[in-house]
């Protein structure tokens, strides 16, 4: 059934308004209108308009409970505790946990960790989960971007581990305020600050923009942060008005003038390093690649991990080591859940990984792989390394030999190229019937390694997959 699309028109301007504000700015009625439809209804505030500037930014301590987060920073900074930046899996969430992690290094604070929750297992907002591995890594701060704003419960569990939060969040609040230490969010009730269409990476540079004038620092120190903000501004979608215009019109200078590294990878990756980069850019090329490393998993049970935990990787290369076995005749299936052995009729493989772990991080650099067009392209994801098992089962009344000559199949597999899987090693276990299943069962283990890739559209404006490969150049 198609989803159901509903076009919501904004109504015409004021007629007398429209035709004064054209007749100012000696523009088309049709653009005056334009301009009035969206709140620029006065001579003045179109010349802010078309004409940003950093001095029209509003004081960050108009924003309720700036004081308390500054404060509360500024203890955790003197007394060197260990502040974890806490952000969501999209744009806004790693951008501002970005632009936040690296004011506080740039301030001379290292005492530092940053999380990103996994969508899979965690979802969106705080987790226990990400409390807990705060509380075990010694965190007495967290501060909380482009979330938390409804994390009451988590908030307060978080406070019973001796862990302290600041929530920078943009959402609409619920009737309760979490108790945290300060909550920033222009759109609470009780917050008088002027513009509540800020991003959650917006909340986030008002601390610092904060946090900067009260210790005497010039504007100009912090300005190397607008190229990320201008990302989330563009990426979350949030109206391109009062101070979103302006920090994103300083931000896309800085973008294409000289961007932060990590952006400036992405920038290569999306082909715009040759060419002016606009607010279209950032929204179908670089905010979608920066998003697909939110969909992407590591290994959970590394505690020294970036948490993220790695089923979906794990599920890939289940499916393409069956898919390699399928394609050379053997049956093949996903390893049997334990108490649930079917009943077999032919010798069956089941696949399963004993352990995965990423070998660098979650979006790291991978090489190069060359397109159809013999055009060498850069390639971003992370490497597996993996224990597979692969259980060969044989029916008793085929006996233990065809046990061992499926097995002695599956390992002559293994010892050949395998697509998307590169075996390093392997080993093959003794045949011997097993009472439980009620056949007969041998064991295979190989060592592998594998590159899991974002694939992109053929115009590279977004994520469409994640693909396995065994080799890169």
């Amino acid at each position: 059934m198609p989803i159901e699309k509903r076009w919501v028109v904004k109504p015409q301007g004021d007629p007398a308004t429209v035709e004064a504000l054209a007749s100012a700015l000696r523009i088309p009625p049709v653009l005056a209108n334009l301009l009035v439809q969206r709140g620029i209804d006065t001579e003045e505030k179109a010349h802010s308009f078309f004409n940003p500037q950093l001095s029209d930014l509003h004081d960050p301590f108009l924003m309720k409970d700036m004081d308390r987060a500054v404060e509360r920073v500024e203890a955790a900074v003197r007394n060197q505790e260990k502040i974890m930046v806490y952000g969501d899996y999209d744009v806004d969430g790693t951008t501002a946990v970005a632009l936040v992690y690296k004011f506080l290094r740039h301030i001379g604070h290292r005492n530092l960790l940053f999380y990103i929750p996994d969508r899979y297992t965690e979802g969106y907002g705080i987790s226990v989960k990400g409390i807990d591995y705060a509380a075990r890594k010694g965190v007495t701060l967290i501060i909380a971007l482009d979330c938390g704003i409804k994390a009451t419960e988590k908030v307060a569990y978080a406070k019973t581990q001796g862990v302290d939060f600041i929530i920078c969040d943009h959402h609409l609040p619920a009737e309760e305020i979490p108790r945290a230490v300060a909550v920033l969010d222009p759109k609470r009730t009780d917050c008088t600050y002027p513009f509540d269409e800020l991003s959650g990476c917006g909340v986030g540079f008002k601390l610092v923009q904060a946090y900067a004038m009260k210790n005497g620092m010039p504007f100009s120190s912090i300005a190397p942060l607008l190229d990320l903000l201008v990302v989330s501004i563009a990426s979350d979608i949030v109206p391109l008005v009062g101070e979103n215009r302006i920090l994103a019109h300083y931000g896309l200078e800085l973008l294409n003038r000289a961007p932060s590294k990590g952006l400036l990878s992405i920038i290569k990756i999306c082909g715009l390093n040759k060419h002016s980069i606009t607010i279209d850019d950032i929204v179908f090329k670089i905010g979608p690649r920066i998003n697909a490393a939110g969909r992407m998993r590591m290994d959970e049970n590394d505690e020294n991990a970036s948490p993220s935990g790695g089923h979906a990787a794990v599920e890939l290369l289940i499916e393409a080591l069956i898919a390699a076995l399928e394609q050379a005749g053997l049956r093949a299936v996903k390893a049997f859940p334990q108490g649930l052995m079917p009943h077999l009729e032919k010798p069956v493989t089941a696949v399963g990984i004993a352990e995965a772990k990423s070998v660098d991080g979650p979006y790291a650099y991978l090489g190069m792989q060359e397109d159809k067009n013999g055009a060498l392209r850069a390639l971003y994801g992370k490497t597996l390394e993996t224990e597979a098992v692969l259980e060969v089962y044989c029916p008793r009344s085929l006996g233990g030999r065809a046990c061992m000559e499926e097995a002695e199949r599956v390992a002559a597999l293994l010892g050949a190229p395998l697509g998307a899987v590169q075996i390093g090693s392997f080993t093959v276990g003794p045949c011997a019937y097993d009472a439980l299943s009620d056949c007969f069962r041998c064991a295979l283990t190989a060592k592998s390694r594998a590159y899991l890739y974002a694939a992109a559209n053929e115009d590279e404006t977004e994520f469409t997959d994640f693909i396995l490969k065994g080799v890169l150049k």
